[in-house]
């Protein structure tokens, strides 16, 4: 058993090296001081002539929503980065139709690496268009191809869309078993949504053998006592190997005080775990409480360990 634990508390976005390209996206649709940090750091290291080769200037000259949004297909590079940033401040209720529409054409684009990136400057426009973005990923989610979808989803889960859970679950389980994770949007969606069954998905992730890069950071980020028992099982076995299983013992840290002691052992218990097992853990775990505004992050409250 690990003698001390660095004290972790919610992060607010993971790390993101090796992570699933909906973890990426989202990290750049988050809030909008990150998105414009990123743009401008992008925008900063591009040189004019670069800039104009790419359509820049194109971007700057059009006039009204209509001839903005069309414009899109014909950008390249650091000029997507430009329509993104002027796209995002149009009135929602007139470009998010509009973005609609060019969602529509993207799907026959015949350079699949262009369309992408179509696709990821479309989405990610529209997650900052409150209920008309949302009017508009709804009505074409189930036409999109899933690595768009998986887009879209977190999106949806950043807009708030409650009434879109059921359809980011269905989308969940028709794409889990492919290799590439775009199952993994749905997941995001489902955290930021606050879904109820959002843990109950998260220990199905445990018994994949293809495994989640993010796994350990959507547990950290929003899970509760249902995933403590897979999260042992891998402390467990990474300590079979001489290893410290230093992320789940990071993740079980914030579950612990993010649902409290008595749900924490209660879960364990009801796995065949038994409190007494779980005691050398559980005082490595309240040896480093996290201060008020660390408890609040995390998400749990001053009851948290009663």
């Amino acid at each position: 058993m690990p003698k001390k634990i660095r004290r972790k508390t919610r992060r607010k976005e993971p790390e993101l090296l090796g992570r699933s390209p909906a973890a990426l996206f989202r990290f750049a649709v988050n809030d909008v001081e990150t998105r414009e940090a990123l743009d401008a750091k992008i925008l900063g290291k591009v040189k004019p002539t670069d800039l104009s080769r790419d359509g820049g200037a194109l971007v700057d000259q059009a006039e009204g929503p209509a001839e903005l949004v069309q414009l899109l297909p014909r950008l390249r590079r650091s000029a997507i980065r430009a329509w993104e940033r002027r796209t995002r401040t149009l009135p929602a209720a007139d470009a998010a139709p509009l973005l609609g529409e060019l969602l529509d054409e993207l799907y026959g684009m015949t350079d699949g690496m262009q369309r992408e990136h179509m696709y990821d400057a479309v989405l990610g426009t529209l997650r900052w268009m409150e209920a008309p973005g949302a009017e508009v990923l709804q009505s074409r989610f189930d036409s999109l191809p899933p690595s768009a979808a998986s887009r879209a989803a977190v999106s949806l889960g950043l807009l708030g869309c409650t009434d879109a859970a059921e359809r980011l679950r269905r989308f969940y389980f028709d794409n889990r078993e492919g290799t590439n994770f775009d199952y993994s949007g749905a997941l995001w969606g489902l955290l930021d949504l606050e879904d109820p069954e959002f843990s109950d998905l998260l220990t199905q992730e445990f018994t994949r053998r293809s495994r989640l890069p993010e796994l350990l950071d959507l547990c950290c980020l929003g899970a509760d006592q249902r995933v403590v028992p897979p999260l042992l099982l891998e402390l467990h076995e990474a300590q079979l190997k001489g290893q410290e299983g230093r992320e789940a013992l990071e993740a079980l840290y914030v579950v612990f005080w993010r649902c409290g002691k008595e749900r924490f052992l209660a879960s364990a218990t009801e796995a065949g775990i038994t409190t007494e097992t779980l005691q050398p853990l559980v005082d490595v775990l309240e040896r480093s409480p996290p201060d008020p505004d660390q408890l609040a992050a995390i998400g749990g409250g001053p009851t948290s360990t009663d």
